[in-house]
């Protein structure tokens, strides 16, 4: 059995290039952001691309429509933002010790988007310390390898167990380290949670989302990072850690490094999955910051056929034979008298299977409208929270927590919603596929976690209507997916393939990018013959 230690670099040293060289503090409406010139830009949550104009005051209850407002103006990436400089001040506005409050109102509607919401300069971070959450995974530069230990009988195959490590790269210096494996209680969850939002940012997320969680991490990361003096350090042997022998699938380890010539501290933090391999080869190529491994896994070995998603037609067969059965009793029952109570007998037989066939697809379309009501549920339930949401601790403290959505439907998981535009398909996805989810919503067939490095492949029937996959034939090329996780995180992708498999062809789990996030949308073709494959790659 091979343990493959997936090393998520976190994605912070992706940060928006005004964080390079800018102070910031953030509340769960607002960002502020102080540039080089000491100005302070403000974002507006949800509103980056909103046309507004705004006004401050030190007075929360002060008459909103008799302040001074001001055209927002565009910082270095375009995003339109309010500000505070030295003619705002100029205007009698104090930033200590009094408060100051916001109000920002749409320009073509005058509808107000922030209404005297406090503007929280203390909390901001210097420019140091920016500095350090974009060097972090850099700082101490690393690699993973492996080294053989035994063999193993796998599914009948002989294969490699290999135990992974982490090499720090320069064998000049002496590095000691700390090394936590996550559990349900562990402190280390939420610090592990906001960097798996942070990995997944690209240049079409919001920069309030980026500074928010940037903000979180930071905050996190302060509370969590061992003194230098601290007991629990441990010398890296030979500039090596390994990963303990008994990690199983999903274990989370979180590793602390520290260079003993420069008391540098970094971090670095391990998902662990297994694979069944046939040989010990293991390709390796670099994904932005994340190191990917080639994957070989024997899913053939688990997954035997694609799932059914096609409409059943018994009911629209039986009704059809009973039809053509009575139309030949209406024609004979001038000649045979008994025709003419099998004729009762069939009309009768046909009404039952009517209001069979309707039962059926009202509750189809019941089911529907029940499910979309969900996806509405959960936009209006996540859209004021933000990704990261601060919460008092039993002792006081606060935390960062990372939002997540909590549905379910008949009792199972919610993970995430699907959204293709031009076919004005929105339903939620979930956890399991089986024949009941299917008749509930999609569901998550293969793969990970949603919006994560390889393919996730998502069903759902095809009812040769306008529910569910009905309308997956109606997609090209180009067209896009819009796919938010558990962690209200959106990303787009773009429909890269369409074709169509049989039943038993099993390829279409498989990654056609490597190190790609990637989406792959199955449905049964008419007649249920054939398997409509539509493959999706990320947009970045």
């Amino acid at each position: 059995m091979l343990r493959k230690i997936y090393l998520s670099f976190l994605m912070t040293l992706m940060l928006v290039i005004i964080l390079s060289t800018c102070v910031y503090a953030a509340n769960e409406k607002l960002s502020i952001v102080k540039n080089e010139t000491g100005e302070y830009l403000i974002y507006i949550q949800n509103h980056e691309d909103t046309e507004f104009e705004f006004a401050f005051s030190n007075e929360k209850n002060a008459g909103k429509e008799s302040l001074t407002y001001r055209l927002f103006v565009y910082d270095s990436i375009e995003n339109k933002v309010a500000y505070i400089n030295e003619s705002v001040l100029s205007t009698g506005l104090l930033l200590e010790p009094a408060k100051v409050y916001l109000w920002a109102r749409e320009i073509n509607t005058g509808e107000y988007i922030v209404n005297g919401v406090e503007v929280d300069l203390k909390e901001k971070m210097d420019a140091k310390k920016v500095e350090e959450i974009s060097h972090l995974t850099q700082r101490i530069l690393v690699h993973i390898n492996y080294e053989v230990t035994k063999d193993e009988m796998v599914y009948d195959k002989n294969v490699k167990l290999v135990q992974d490590k982490i090499i720090i790269d320069s064998a000049l210096k002496t590095y000691e380290y700390q090394i936590n494996k996550l559990s349900k209680d562990s402190r280390y969850n939420n610090l592990v949670d906001i960097a798996n939002v942070i990995w997944k940012f690209n240049s079409y997320t919001k920069t309030t989302t980026k500074l928010q969680a940037y903000k979180a991490f930071y905050d996190e990361y302060q509370s969590l990072v061992p003194e230098m003096e601290d007991r629990s350090w441990k010398e890296a042997e030979n500039n090596e850690i390994f990963i303990p022998e008994n990690t199983e699938e999903g274990d989370i380890y979180v590793v602390w490094l520290k260079d003993l010539s420069t008391d540098k501290i970094d971090l670095q933090i391990m998902t662990s999955k297994k694979d069944y391999l046939e040989d010990l080869l293991r390709e390796r190529t670099e994904y932005g910051s994340k190191t990917i491994y080639k994957q070989e896994v024997v899913v053939r070995e688990k997954l035997e056929s694609l799932p059914v998603t096609g409409d059943d037609y018994v009911l629209f067969i039986v009704l059809a034979v009973l039809v053509l059965i009575t139309i030949l009793a209406a024609i004979l029952k001038s000649k045979i008298k008994i025709f003419s109570k099998i004729l009762i007998v069939l009309v009768i037989g046909i009404i039952i299977v009517v209001v069979l066939i309707a039962i059926k697809y009202g509750n189809m379309y019941l089911n529907d409208w029940k499910v979309k009501d969900i996806v509405t549920n959960i936009d209006d339930e996540m859209k004021d929270k933000g990704i990261i949401s601060k919460v008092k601790r039993d002792d006081g403290t606060e935390e960062n927590i990372v939002n997540k959505i909590n549905s379910q439907i008949e009792g199972h998981n919610v993970i995430g919603i699907i959204r293709i535009p031009k076919i004005k398909l929105e339903y939620p996805i979930l956890e399991t596929t089986s024949e009941h989810t299917l008749k509930l919503s999609v569901t998550k067939f293969f793969g990970d976690k949603l919006n994560e490095t390889g393919n996730v492949v998502i069903t759902g029937h095809n009812y040769n209507n306008t529910t569910m996959f009905s309308k997956l034939n109606k997609l090209e090329i180009g067209d896009i997916v819009k796919i938010t996780d558990e962690q209200n995180m959106t990303l787009d992708y773009k429909i890269s393939k369409k074709y169509k498999v049989k039943p038993t062809d099993m390829s279409i789990v498989e990654a056609t990018e490597e190190g790609a996030r990637e989406i792959t949308l199955l449905t049964c073709t008419n007649g249920r013959k054939e398997r409509l494959i539509i493959k999706a790659i990320e947009i970045i």
